[in-house]
């Protein structure tokens, strides 16, 4: 699985978020301006840490093997924006299917969401997930969420009456989910719905299948970088939904030529106006007539009906027969 520490995409900006939490100001009339972003730490037992953003937002970071069964880690994520923690153990797996992938629920003052709130840094202390070298008997998949407590910590939670990164409101987000049964998560499938048509030629306004539409998505592909910071919004690799989409746009390494002059044509210039009705280039795909190839446009344009007759009123005759002749010619 290709790792990506996406610490440093963690310069967003917090007006798009839905929900801000903000953080008490200073004293004695000094302001105290917060920090952009506050840490989650904790111990895990060999272990991937992502934070999914209700921005569309993707955070990674590797636990750090210290040769116990405790690995260190801290992840950085907004101020103020709600986020959920997925933890991904056996995950040097070559294949993502044996992974163990495991959501992360809040537990905050008796409220309880996999959505989470934090407005300090927060420790989240020894998280005990599944792992085959602590566990025997374990199988790969997505486990049902990991209820953490932390109690008096600054941290919110977010109760929601539809989730659109969990769907069907089971704890799982939706890049988690297996929707075609084949083994694969939808995050690492190409074809996840398994209609025999990769996922990258398809049309879609959700390349990571979060729930958050495309244009409203800081990440898109799900690869770790905000988009206006990616390439071509792309990023080839595992973690890329979109399957390397820039290799689809014109990027094949060919070299396009363009026009180094140019002239106008007054008449298509001016006709450009009949295209509305009349469609490109003169030719009709409704029930209006075609006029390409026009013979007697001065005639037609003045005597065909009252509203024709007004258009025509916009024209010079010299402009018309410029029309006429660009009709008799457009190819």
């Amino acid at each position: 699985m290709k790792k990506i520490n996406s610490l440093q995409t963690i310069g967003l900006s917090l007006s798009l978020a839905t929900f801000i939490v903000g953080c008490g100001g200073g004293g004695g009339g000094t302001t105290t301006t917060s920090p952009s972003t506050y840490s989650i730490s904790g111990t895990v037992p060999g272990t991937v840490i992502e934070a999914y953003c209700e921005d569309g937002s993707f955070y990674t970071v590797n636990s750090t093997d210290n040769n116990t069964n405790k690995h260190p880690f801290s992840l950085n994520i907004p101020n103020g924006l709600n986020c959920k923690l997925v933890m991904i153990t056996n995950e040097t797996a070559s294949n993502p299917a044996d992974y163990i992938i495991t959501p992360i629920e809040i537990e905050a003052d008796g409220q309880s969401s996999t959505y989470l709130t934090i407005d300090k840094d927060i420790q989240l202390g020894n998280i005990p997930l599944e792992t085959p070298g602590i566990n025997s008997g374990w199988t790969p998949g997505v486990r049902t969420p990991l209820k953490v407590t932390i109690n008096g910590k600054k941290v919110h939670v977010k109760k929601v009456s539809y989730d659109p990164m969990d769907t069907d409101n089971d704890g799982i987000l939706n890049v988690y989910e297996n929707d075609d049964n084949d083994s694969l998560p939808n995050k690492y499938d190409d074809d996840y719905d398994n209609n025999g048509i990769k996922d990258v030629n398809e049309v879609s306004s959700d390349k990571d299948h979060d729930g958050i539409n495309d244009n409203y998505d800081k990440d898109d592909d799900n690869d770790g970088k905000e988009d206006s910071k990616d390439n071509h919004n792309d990023n080839p690799g595992s973690n890329d939904n979109d399957n390397n989409q820039s290799n689809n746009n014109n990027n094949s390494g060919s070299t396009i030529i363009l026009p180094s002059t140019f002239t106008a044509n007054t008449g298509r210039l001016l006709g450009s106006q009949c295209a509305q009705c009349h469609g490109t280039n003169g030719v009709s795909s409704s029930g209006i007539d075609s006029i390409k190839g026009e013979d007697n446009l001065t005639h037609e344009i003045y005597d065909d009906d009252a509203l024709m007759n007004a258009q025509a009123n916009g024209y010079t005759s010299t402009e018309i027969l410029a029309i006429e002749s660009w009709l008799n010619n457009a190819q």
